[in-house]
């Protein structure tokens, strides 16, 4: 016969499976409470200390897996505590004082003046650039490590994205290219040599230009610049635009070259007092002019050669 008394106020219940997780929430000195309320509604009173204690215990088990995940939520949340920590700790260009962020060091100091972390923080160009500067040295171990690492692996640090990825390899590849041999440049030893650099360049053209080889002092090519196109005349070309690449960069020697679109090379009295009153110039400047050709079709003239403005 089934008991009808009623249960302790605040602890009915309508089936088994709500009593065993109410009382799995419950401190172990409320789950007696809970039981004798539980058996007063679905217990005969013969059962007696058995089915109490049965129940007990299963609840006493279930209490305990609660309890256990509880805590490993806990350490997950401390964890990620942590780790949102750690990156709030990493410091930020607006952290630093203004004489001491790289940008401003670099301009005043010069780059051989920075640390490589200030340089990596350049390169990333982040908020955090300095801070996740330091935990990419501190997580690699060093600039040589770290030229070793791919881009997907740089961008499984927190803060590196595929862009700062990019970047950071790209520039660590170009400090590997700049390791290697430099590709011997060509040094002018007769009009041959210049004609050959100067043919494919002027040859083609339907209005004259003059360009200007550059040299060192060994005579080795530093660069071909174009610097008027139009037609060869005294009273429109001014020296000092026809040696201010030279100044620029600066050179040690030039040669001068134009084309003649007719396609003859023959030289013009024009041509010839152009080049007396540059290798004048060239004199006052410290610019030796070493020669000035004129390019036809597929033919040059050196008046070098032909001793005309090189008196």
């Amino acid at each position: 016969m089934i008991r009808k008394e009623r249960a302790e106020p605040g602890f009915r219940f309508s089936s088994i499976e709500q009593i065993t997780l109410s009382a799995s929430t419950l401190l172990s000195t409320s789950l007696l409470k809970v039981l004798f309320s539980a058996l007063h509604d679905f217990y005969p009173a013969g059962m007696g200390l058995g089915g109490l204690w049965i129940l007990y215990v299963n609840l006493l088990q279930k209490k305990s897996h609660f309890q256990d995940n509880l805590m490993e939520k806990q350490l997950t949340f401390d964890y990620l505590q942590q780790q949102q920590s750690i990156t709030v700790m990493r410091r930020r260009v607006c952290d630093l004082p203004a004489e001491e962020r790289p940008l401003y060091r670099l301009h005043h100091v010069g780059s051989g003046g920075l640390a490589t972390t200030e340089l990596l923080a350049l390169i990333l160009g982040t908020a955090e650039a300095p801070g996740l500067a330091q935990s990419l040295l501190d997580r690699f171990g060093s600039l040589h490590q770290l030229a070793r690492i791919s881009k997907a692996q740089l961008m499984k640090v927190h803060g590196i994205g595929e862009s700062q990825a990019g970047r950071l390899v790209a520039v660590l590849e170009l400090s590997r290219r700049l390791q290697t041999p430099a590709e011997e440049r060509p040094q002018v030893t007769s009009p041959a040599v210049c004609a050959n650099l100067l043919l494919p360049r002027l040859s083609h053209l339907d209005q004259e230009e003059i360009h200007v080889i550059l040299l060192d002092t060994r005579n080795r090519l530093l660069s071909i610049e174009a610097v008027y196109r139009g037609s060869l005349n005294t009273s429109m070309i001014r020296m000092g635009e026809l040696f201010r690449p030279a100044i620029e960069r600066p050179a040690a020697a030039i040669v001068l070259a134009h084309n003649h679109p007719s396609g003859d090379p023959s030289p013009s009295p024009e041509d010839i007092k152009v080049t007396r009153q540059a290798v004048e110039a060239g004199k006052l400047l410290d610019v030796e002019v070493i020669d000035h050709l004129i390019i036809g079709s597929g033919v040059y003239t050196s008046l070098k050669e032909r001793s005309l403005g090189f008196d």
